[in-house]
């Protein structure tokens, strides 16, 4: 009996998780998003893209305001700031914090290519975090071959017709 008993709290407790989205993890499975901490991206020049996220110093706390993050990120040894356009203010998500043993809440960083620049723009966050944009225009789509004048099919002989026997 107290097998039974063990067994039942067992799958009581693995069908409650279910239903709950499975724990902590199943917190977040459609909101706030995802958020890469740099990485490679490509855009076409005049648009915008998120390139980094900026977590609180104190895991699972709210993440700092975009000025605090701005003010922080550019300001270490090594970090680098874009050379051509601009970072943004690109709301809030979430990242996966190793440190924190999971995901945390961010500030998103976005950056915006400037409407007539083409080239990669190299970043470093807090002197280590990379992230590099290309901004490139789509290549032109090639012409489509005119099609030949289709020649008109031959007439096929017209069967005679058969004496009738």
């Amino acid at each position: 009996m107290r097998g039974h008993r063990r067994s039942a709290v067992a799958l009581g407790l693995a069908l409650g998780l279910a239903a709950c989205g499975g724990g902590p993890r199943g917190f977040y499975a459609s909101d706030p998003p995802r958020i890469p901490l740099g990485g490679s991206f490509t855009v076409e020049p005049g648009e915008a893209v998120i390139v980094y996220g900026v977590r609180s110093r104190l895991c699972g706390m709210q993440p700092p305001s975009f000025e605090t993050a701005a003010a922080e990120m550019f300001n270490a040894d090594g970090a680098q700031g874009p050379a051509s356009g601009e970072i943004f203010d690109a709301g809030t998500g979430q990242s996966v914090a190793v440190l924190c043993g999971g995901t945390v809440p961010v500030r998103a960083i976005g950056y915006r290519a400037p409407a007539d620049f083409e080239g990669e723009v190299p970043m470093v966050f807090y002197g280590t975090d990379q992230a590099t944009v290309t901004v490139a225009r789509p290549p032109e789509p090639e012409p489509e071959p005119e099609a030949a004048p289709e020649a008109e099919p031959e007439a096929a002989p017209e069967a005679e017709p058969q004496p009738a026997s």
